[in-house]
């Protein structure tokens, strides 16, 4: 990151007994609610069976 230390937990996202292992960025000041790599979404939602909906 720019200028400073940054605080990264584990996460993991699951459904029906499988689960993805992710780092997350916490608490970065970002006005948004989540930023993800759309390529890793991509990959997550295909995994799970899952329809990509836009939050917006």
């Amino acid at each position: 990151l720019i200028g400073g230390r940054h605080f990264i937990l584990p996460y993991i996202i699951s459904k029906n007994g499988f689960y993805i292992p992710l780092t997350t960025l916490t608490d970065s000041g970002a006005n948004g609610f989540v930023f993800i790599n759309m390529a890793c979404i991509i990959n997550i939602t295909k995994f799970l069976n899952l329809k990509v909906q836009s939050l917006i």
